[in-house]
């Protein structure tokens, strides 16, 4: 959190140190504000990117994956959206894993999971809830697992 602040604050001295488009003032020197916006933007290059797709799923849609509804269509298609996001971030982290091996394992936790809420046959009712509601918050906290060690990584790496 503290970092959050640290780049918000970074990003909005940098937007309000620079004069204004329309009356460009004349100088000798370069100015230093785009570099800051520049280094502040490129900290995070994956979290940037990534961070919304995953916060763009409603919180509001965890409900469904109650016990008595873990079984349902709708905590089907809540799981659903978050283990697509982590399958399609999983090549891109693949292709850096040097760099993201933390975000990696938690987006293979996520499918793992995902693997393991079909093979129980939650969908079919083919298991308890319980055991099913068990995978389904795997895959509920997974999914601030692959943000949370994306932010962290991309920070380390700069």
């Amino acid at each position: 959190m503290r970092t959050h602040l640290l780049a918000a604050a970074l990003l909005l001295t940098a937007c309000t140190g620079r004069p204004p488009a329309a009356a460009p003032q004349p100088s000798t020197t370069p100015p230093t504000a785009p570099s800051t916006v520049t280094t502040t933007a490129s900290l995070m290059p994956l979290y940037d990117e990534w961070d919304p797709k995953f916060k763009a799923i409603p919180a509001d849609h965890a409900k469904a994956c109650a016990i008595a509804t873990v079984q349902s269509p709708a905590c089907a298609n809540y799981l659903t959206e978050i283990v697509t996001l982590a399958a399609l971030l999983t090549p891109v982290l693949e292709a850096r894993k040097a760099d993201y091996p933390r975000t990696l394992k938690a987006a293979h936790d996520v499918i793992q999971a995902s693997t393991v809420y079909d093979d129980l046959g939650c969908m079919t009712g083919g298991s308890t809830p319980v055991e099913c509601q068990r995978v389904a918050l795997t895959i509920g906290t997974g999914q601030i697992g692959v943000t949370t060690a994306l932010f962290n990584e991309d920070i380390a790496a700069k």
